[in-house]
């Protein structure tokens, strides 16, 4: 390796630290920000303690706690235009939906600084900006680069659950003609963790990577404010229950680690991808941990087809479960499509232990108060269960579910797609 070159870590930018939204609307007006206070104090819990006016100089400005906690939100009428990246994201718009977006011209910014909990506060600026502008015809991310279309923003400002992590945050995928991919997030840095990428995977192992990368993200947006340069991580294991020990640094150290690196490199960073930004690697044991001996992830290229198993913490596998449960009956009316398949991930109770192991069946029948479903791969863990087993369940039992569509798959996350 040569010597070291000293790269250095650039400011954060305006959307980087605070959350920023546009709520998009087919023409604006000056009525839809009138009546703020009354509008934003319709959101259970939040008292409006001061107000800043609208003007031609100034954003307007609202502070007010919520659960105790206190917040500022400052919005204005801005121009839009729909960018393509905003369709790649994990959520899309109707067809009509579309083509509204693609013809705005007018939107109004929202933006405001996250408080402890990103989850908490991210859910609680939806809630805000729905209940000033109920009519919007779809919600730009700006800070995570990504459209959330009207429904989406509607079922989840409903939800009595706050959205999971994955809705926080936009993973992209940079792909050279060698076969080379970047991933990397946006969203992240709002939430007061760094955003994070993954150098030199390849296409055939850049979706498990891809998970890989959602896995950490979730655990730090469950423990943020944590050290995290060189902390590791046990985030799952291979599946030769090897322990999988993650950790991560700076780009500006990450980069002196690579070769030949075509994308994510130095020149790639030279404008954009250079604030607050962690590259993941892996420790291979406690000895490398603990003299920091970094592992890349490319050098395990021949251990990521072997299906490995990923952690997710308690507090975003309870949001999980909770969405989950909670647009459960969205299933009754998929499983009328003989062509849907419906997988249901349970939650079955490991034998002499307080744990749990989450493995998906397959829907055979909705059964009274409950549904028969038969078990679809071998647990992990000593549950006298093999694939085939077919048993009854209740909603109870229920912590995730997906639907196999001909439009697509549908998640608790997508179920706007199923609304008029």
């Amino acid at each position: 390796m040569n010597e070291k070159i000293k790269y250095e870590e650039q400011p954060l930018g305006y959307w980087e630290k605070d959350s920023y939204m546009q709520a998009v609307v087919e023409e604006f007006s000056p009525s839809i920000l009138e009546n703020i206070i009354e509008k934003v104090e319709t959101v259970k819990e939040v008292k409006v303690t001061a107000t800043r006016e609208l003007s031609e100089e100034s954003p307007g400005g609202i502070r007010f706690t919520y659960y105790g906690e206190e917040y500022e939100m400052y919005y204005y009428p801005s121009n839009f235009a729909f960018y393509e990246m905003y369709g790649r994201g994990p959520y899309y718009p109707t067809q009509a939906e579309g083509e509204k977006l693609q013809n705005a011209k007018t939107s109004i910014t929202f933006c405001m600084a996250f408080g402890q909990n990103p989850k908490k506060s991210f859910h609680l600026q939806l809630k805000l900006i729905y209940a000033i502008v109920p009519n919007l015809i779809g919600l730009i991310d700006e800070s995570a680069e990504k459209l959330l279309p009207r429904n989406w923003v509607k079922i989840a400002v409903n939800s009595f659950s706050t959205p999971s992590a994955e809705s926080l945050y936009t993973i992209q995928a940079v792909s050279e003609e060698n076969g080379e991919v970047w991933l990397h997030t946006h969203g992240l840095a709002r939430c007061g963790i760094p955003e994070l990428d993954i150098l030199q995977t390849s296409r055939e192992n850049y979706n498990v990577h891809y998970n890989l990368l959602s896995a950490y993200a979730s655990y730090l947006l469950d423990n943020s404010g944590m050290d995290l340069s060189f902390q590791p991580m046990h985030l799952g294991y291979f599946s030769n229950n090897e322990p999988l020990v993650v950790t991560s640094v700076s780009w500006t150290i990450a980069l002196n680690e690579y070769e030949n690196l075509a994308l994510g490199n130095a020149e790639d960073r030279r404008d954009e991808h250079n604030s607050k930004r962690n590259v993941i690697f892996l420790y291979k044991n406690p000895d490398d941990a603990e003299s920091h001996v970094l592992t890349k992830i490319s050098e395990y290229s021949n251990r990521w087809s072997e299906n490995p198993l990923f952690f997710i913490s308690d507090d975003e596998t309870n949001i999980r479960t909770n969405i989950a449960r909670e647009r459960f009956h969205y299933l009754e009316k998929l499983a009328k499509d003989e062509n849907n398949e419906i997988l249901i991930k349970i939650a079955l109770p490991v034998p002499d232990s307080a744990q749990r192991e989450h493995i998906y069946f397959r829907l055979v029948s909705f059964e009274k108060e409950g549904f028969r479903a038969v078990l679809l791969q071998s647990p992990y863990s000593n549950i006298n269960m093999q694939p085939g087993d077919e048993s009854y369940f209740t909603i109870e039992d229920v912590s995730d579910w997906l639907v196999y569509t001909d439009r697509g798959t549908i998640y608790p996350s997508h179920v706007y797609l199923l609304e008029d």
